[in-house]
């Protein structure tokens, strides 16, 4: 008899749909592909060549406190089954909690590298003294201008390694899933969080490998739209009237939440004793101009009774804000209370 994880080679060909409607046929298919499930998304596939299995662990803790997520190329090669052997490791945090994480990447080994645009006097910072001047003066580092946002980034690198880790911090008062909303596009709008992996647009990315455009308007961007077509994607510019108005359709203009239907949600193993985290918190969604323009739409809402910062639909911003009025410290019982708001109010969802 055939090992089971000799599944793994037809497996990995198939699409996600493919294998839901194969483990759909019988009871033995169910079960071998719920093992083959378990078995491709291990983290260890992505975060091993920077960490090792008990640091993975940490790091997934880390993510708790501080609410920084995976996102850019990796969060995709974990959806995706695929590995690029030339991608960084991009982690995106707030900006009032970057330090814990900077300091934990130094104190495994990566040793911080100042951009390459720093000032002279920035150009030898060690990474105790970037802190102590972004603290003093905000961010000194430079814009990462593929993404919107702007993102300001740490830069980290082990000795004898050609793996890169960047730490990208988000405007002050703003959620770092702002900058993923504002991606060049939606094939890299996936993160992991300590607890989940989502993909927010998973049947156009996995299914139909198409990827709706929302920024080309830099040199930098473009380059970003040709790797991924490059890689297989088909970059589209515009999408029918009709599709923007089919309520099945990923692409529908309407109201979505992090974790919703249309997301490919997918708990990480194993799981740790922690609470549940607040991302699936934020709300927003796609409109449409008169020429088909597609763009995100959200408002920002941050309070002094808050652990994070979160996006909102202007669908909510009314009764998100009365909320606010009410809450009384930031112990995080109104960031509950916002996730708790949202998940009575799910009828509004697409």
């Amino acid at each position: 008899m055939l090992p089971a994880t000799t599944d793994d080679f037809f497996f990995r060909c198939l699409s996600p749909v493919e294998l839901h409607r194969y483990s759909q046929t019988s009871k033995a298919a169910h079960n071998t592909v719920k093992s083959y499930l378990q078995r491709a998304f291990q983290l260890e596939h992505v975060l091993g060549p920077y960490f090792t299995s008990p640091q993975i662990l940490e790091f997934r803790r880390l993510q708790f406190e501080t609410g920084t997520f995976i996102s850019g190329s990796t969060a995709l090669q974990f959806f995706d089954r695929t590995v690029y052997p030339e991608s960084d490791l991009d982690l995106y945090v707030e900006r009032r909690y970057h330090a814990p994480i900077a300091l934990w990447l130094e104190s495994i080994g990566y040793i911080y590298c100042p951009p390459e645009d720093s000032t002279p006097q920035s150009d030898t910072f060690t990474l105790a003294q970037a802190l102590s001047a972004n603290a003093r003066h905000g961010p000194q580092m430079s814009i990462n201008s593929e993404y919107a946002g702007p993102s300001f980034i740490y830069n980290f690198q082990k000795s004898g390694s050609s793996r890169r880790i960047q730490l990208i911090l988000s405007q002050s008062d703003r959620p770092p899933i702002e900058m993923l909303l504002n991606f060049h596009s939606t094939c890299v709008m996936n993160l992991i969080t300590h607890d989940k992996a989502y993909s927010l647009y998973p049947r156009p990315t996995f299914e139909e490998r198409r990827s709706l455009v929302l920024h080309s308007n830099t040199a930098e961007r473009e380059r970003a739209l040709k790797k991924y077509e490059d890689r297989g994607w088909t970059i589209i510019k515009k999408i029918t009237k009709e599709e923007t108005q089919n309520r099945r359709s990923s692409f529908h203009a309407g109201l979505r939440y992090l974790g919703d239907r249309k997301c490919w949600t997918l708990p990480l193993s194993p799981k740790l004793d922690m609470a549940v985290g607040q991302m699936e918190t934020h709300t927003w969604g796609l409109s449409y101009s008169r020429g088909l323009d597609v763009s995100m739409v959200y408002r920002i809402f941050g309070s002094t009774n808050l652990r994070f910062c979160y996006l909102v639909h202007p669908l909510f911003n009314t009764i998100v804000h009365d909320l606010a009025r009410k809450a009384k410290s930031s112990d995080g019982k109104m960031d509950d209370a916002l996730r708790l708001l949202l998940v009575t109010n799910k009828r509004y969802f697409v």
